[in-house]
């Protein structure tokens, strides 16, 4: 993961683009999925040990959510973190809500906080769709409409950040 972030390469096409803290608003860095993000760091606090214990979850979660704090705050680029949808309980009201599944039960409620936008990806058929607006799951909209069926497209988000002040820049 360090290595990306210093000396990221396009694993499409093989380009080099740098540090991401070199970066401008020209540019997201994307990780799909935070189910890749809960493995690595599992492998890097406990190995390949099969039992966890309160503090080994707690380690993990604390390495996940310092690295999603960092990419969110102290790098100019946006950042965009896909992740796998479960249903968890959620601490403030109680009950079940879907929410980005994490390892453990405590990252999954706070991580709404570091984004703009919280968006839960839907299939209908054979199209998808993006929901900002369900009840049943832990959503944010800031620069998303609010509407169940929007079509899965970065350009709204864009546009309505530009709309509030926001600049397309390279560094």
């Amino acid at each position: 993961m360090l290595g990306a972030l210093t000396d990221f390469t396009c694993e499409r096409t093989g380009q080099k683009f740098g540090n991401i803290a070199s970066w401008g608003t020209d540019k997201a860095f994307v990780i799909d999925s935070g189910s890749g993000l809960g493995i690595a760091s599992r492998q890097n606090a406990v190995g390949n040990r099969p039992a966890l214990s309160p503090a080994d979850y707690g380690l993990i979660q604390r390495q996940i959510e310092s690295l999603i704090n960092q990419l969110c705050t102290a790098f100019r680029c946006h950042f965009v973190l896909n992740c796998h949808a479960e249903r968890e309980i959620d601490p403030v009201q109680g009950g079940m809500k879907i929410m980005a599944s994490m390892p453990g039960k405590a990252l999954a409620p706070v991580l709404p906080r570091y984004f703009t936008d919280v968006i839960l990806a839907k299939r209908t058929g054979d199209k998808f769709l993006w929901d900002t607006a369900d009840a049943q799951a832990v959503l944010k909209a800031r620069n998303a409409v609010i509407k169940a069926d929007l079509p899965p497209s970065f350009v709204g988000l864009v546009n309505a950040w530009k709309s509030r002040g926001g600049i397309i820049e390279t560094q």
